[in-house]
């Protein structure tokens, strides 16, 4: 049964795709057969988007295309109407297996036909995404269909270079064939067809700008920031990001109008976030999120033929959740907040769409327009809809168009625990790490390379609730499962922490063992390709810090806080870790009575910054630090510790601070609700 489309297909430079042939091209000179009546049909089916009788038209003229019948029709049109019935069964229905088999025969009939080239590039075209949403096992059979593509659009090309077709066909899989390339990590084979698409197209536009040359070199820049992810020190990402940067300037020096380019510099914006974000310096990408909010409303209102890269509920997903990305580390959590909210709004309508429950569950009961219940229980027998509720019924393409979705929905869930944890409130962040536990239950193969963030997030709320060992056991399984080497290295320093925090003996010593490899891979590097983000140094260089604190290495600890908090507070700007570092750096000074005034300065900025992000443990001990560097000052100073009145007041709020803590954290203990999220936290996943 044909469904409700989900998806319209996203962004491509191939030309658009051949309607249903007119009768003209197929009539048989030798007799009145019926194929030009069931092709003239098709073609009214397909106005009237009907695309079930559609389907049921065109299997009827491929059953009797070489059947000696009335409905007898040339090679060319079988091939015509094979392709024609893959595209509908790609686009409106789950049959993706069927369409593979349609796209093969055609290639079969076209073989020995002349004068079918636009044809048979387009069938190719359609076999490699088929392939693709078909998965990896179809790896060379995508390889070798786009391949057969680029070589026949590059011949036609050749022979007929007045002909734009064949230059739009050519640039197309020069695209197709750097995805596949992409998709399996090979990043030279990549790199070397985007710049061989990118060398075409400076040949046609010379110094003009163009939106292809903008979209070669975004595709260039994916690339690298895709390379850099996995640990390749030659991804060229800085020369990327400058070739995309001149080729946007050149474009906008054209005068386009701005509603045929908005989806472009719309993807454009998006990357350049997202390269921001992946060095771990959201300070340079401060002034992205106000950008974002414009392109959004202009995208809204862009040409519908324009480019387009992603859906737009996808796109405006992203744009939410890389500026909260941003917002998040420099302390604006309100609006962080916000957008997250924005962004899983977004993400969860474009799955209600795509019939897909993210967490399982039954099946929902939806009252439509006309007053028909959906649902998958058809007891009326009126019920049509079916829904997706776990990863046996994702079929392949509600699987290609659901995946991007569900991915991001990881990402702002694990953004909103944090953030959550961040400003003490437990019992939201547990809440949370139990979707997140449903997501990863319900799909487990559609989500195993986001498996790592879940296991972190429910590491993270342990850590945060005093239960340190498991904490540190869920870290050491994020970093077992992580896609990529900087966030194997994240969660290997977390699970680090979490030793320490541990009332154990030898727990510096084992969190040193976990750090040591990872301060090694970054010490003496400059910022240069294939560094990892900054967020890793300055976490290193943190959690080497507190294990040498917690050994009595007070001068080697401040230096390596010292780093950490200088290296954050001129790049990173992450004001929970300048917290951390000054509140750590205050004690250390505390212990060794030196530079108590400076020391105290910080710590009275850690509380200030605790408090604005309603980080309530952090204000605790940095009072406590605050009021035991003042007692120790008013003695050295009057022989004894002689409270001021002031000074009294600090205490006094010190152990109101406390109280909140406590009190927060009693109401916890007797949540019948927060008690049942901890326990499953606690026991992990299920496999």
């Amino acid at each position: 049964m044909a469904r409700k489309p989900r998806t319209k297909a996203t962004g491509s430079t191939a030309p658009s795709e051949p309607a249903v042939p007119p009768s003209t091209r197929t009539e048989t000179p030798q007799s009145r057969s019926l194929a030009p009546a069931l092709i003239a049909l098709a073609l009214e089916l397909e106005r009237a988007d009907d695309h079930l009788a559609l389907i049921k038209v065109l299997e009827t003229l491929i059953a009797n295309a070489n059947a000696k019948t009335r409905a007898k029709c040339l090679p060319s049109t079988e091939a015509r109407a094979r392709i024609k019935l893959a595209s509908v069964l790609m686009e409106w229905t789950d049959n993706c297996a069927r369409a593979k088999t349609h796209l093969e025969a055609a290639q079969v009939l076209l073989r020995p036909l002349k004068a079918c080239e636009e044809l048979r590039v387009h069938g190719l075209s359609l076999l490699g995404r088929c392939y693709k949403m078909m998965g990896g096992e179809y790896r060379r059979q995508r390889f070798a269909a786009t391949q057969r593509g680029l070589q026949a659009a590059i011949g036609m090309r050749e022979r007929l270079p007045e002909d734009p077709t064949w230059t739009m066909w050519t640039f197309h899989y020069y695209l197709e064939h750097a995805d596949a390339c992409a998709a399996e990590e090979d990043w030279s084979t990549c790199e070397s067809y985007l710049n061989a698409g990118l060398r075409e197209v400076q040949k046609i536009h010379g110094d003009k700008g163009s939106k292809m040359e903008v979209l070669f070199t975004m595709a260039q820049l994916q690339r690298a920031l895709m390379q850099r992810a996995s640990g390749s020190e030659s991804s060229h990402v800085f020369e990327a990001a400058k070739a995309a940067d001149e080729a946007m300037a050149k474009m906008l020096a054209e005068n386009e109008a701005p509603e045929d380019t908005a989806r472009l510099r719309f993807h454009y914006a998006l990357i350049r976030t997202l390269g921001k974000l992946m060095e771990g310096d959201p300070e340079a990408a401060k002034n992205y999120p106000s950008k974002l909010k414009l392109l959004i409303n202009e995208v809204k209102y862009s040409n519908d033929t324009a480019y387009k890269w992603l859906p737009d509920s996808a796109t405006f997903a992203l744009a939410r959740y890389l500026s909260a990305e941003v917002l998040r580390p420099r302390g604006d959590l309100t609006t962080a907040m916000l957008h997250l909210n924005a962004a899983k709004d977004f993400v969860d309508t474009a799955l209600f769409e795509l019939g897909v429950l993210p967490q399982g569950g039954e099946a929902p009961v939806v009252k439509t327009e006309e007053g028909v219940i959906e649902g998958n229980n058809d007891g009326d027998g009126e019920s049509e809809r079916l829904w997706v509720t776990c990863d046996k019924e994702m079929q392949f393409r509600v699987g290609q168009d659901a995946r991007p979705y569900l991915h991001l929905r990881v990402l702002i869930l694990e953004s909103i625990a944090s953030i959550a944890l961040t400003s003490t409130k437990y019992d939201v962040a547990f809440d949370v790490a139990c979707q997140l536990m449903d997501m990863l239950e319900t799909y487990p193969q559609t989500l195993s390379l986001m498996a790592s963030h879940v296991e972190m997030v429910m590491a993270h709320c342990l850590h945060a609730t005093g239960k340190y060992k498991e904490a540190s056991s869920h870290f050491a399984r994020a970093a077992s499962l992580a896609s990529t080497p900087s966030w194997r290295d994240v969660a290997t320093m977390c699970s680090a922490l979490s030793i320490l925090c541990e009332d154990d003996n030898d727990g510096a010593s084992r969190a040193l063992e976990l750090v040591g490899p990872i301060i090694r891979k970054h010490k003496d590097k400059d910022k240069k390709e294939g560094q990892t983000s900054l967020v890793n140094q300055t976490l290193a260089l943190f959690t080497s810090g507190c294990a040498l604190h917690r050994q009595g290495q007070m001068g080697d600890a401040k230096n390596q806080l010292g780093r950490a908090l200088k290296k954050t507070f001129e790049q990173e700007g992450n004001q929970q870790m300048i917290a951390s570092c000054l509140y750590f750096i205050s004690c250390i000074a505390l212990e060794n009575d030196q530079a108590k005034q400076a020391e105290l300065d910080m710590a009275e900025s850690a509380f200030s910054l605790a408090k604005r992000q309603e980080d309530l443990p952090m204000q605790v001990v940095s009072l406590g630090s605050m009021n035991r560097i003042k007692a120790v000052m008013s003695e050295s100073e009057h022989g004894t510790n002689v409270v001021s009145s002031r000074q009294q007041k600090y205490l006094d709020y010190e152990e109101r601070k406390k109280k909140q803590l406590d009190d927060y954290t009693r109401e916890l203990s007797t949540n019948e609700q927060f008690a049942a999220f901890e326990k499953r936290i606690t026991e992990g996943v299920k496999a």
